[in-house]
């Protein structure tokens, strides 16, 4: 099933829906004083499709591990930037690495222990 903005937030502006969702995330933070409900429904609603985009995620490099990110994109039918910084992020919280072979980078879920 394909996770789209469009098809999943009705609370969501026509400009914010062509962004990705980590990108998103900073407005909505930032408006919550406005419409107080409003705002922390729609931040809700985006913690949870960015939960069932990392477990996908997760399970995708669990079952074929050193997958590019062209790779990961083509299995959750998203474009291919859209996933790069979901990578990105997650990546920086530490829960998967990246190893650069050639011009691609290739994904795991990070291992204790193991060295970068």
């Amino acid at each position: 099933m394909r996770c789209s903005l469009k098809d999943t937030d009705e609370h969501v502006s026509e400009s914010q829906r062509s962004r990705p969702y980590w990108s998103v995330l900073t407005d909505v933070a930032t408006e919550v004083q406005t419409n107080k409900y409003l705002k922390i429904q729609q931040l809700i609603d985006f913690m949870q499709r960015a939960k069932r985009v990392a477990t996908k995620v997760f399970s995708i490099l669990r079952q074929q591990p050193g997958q590019s990110i062209r790779e990961i994109a083509s299995r959750l039918h998203l474009n291919r930037s859209y996933v790069a910084g979901y990578l990105d992020a997650l990546e920086n919280l530490g829960c998967i690495e990246s190893k650069r072979i050639g011009p691609a980078k290739a994904y795991f879920m990070k291992t204790r222990g193991r060295k970068s």
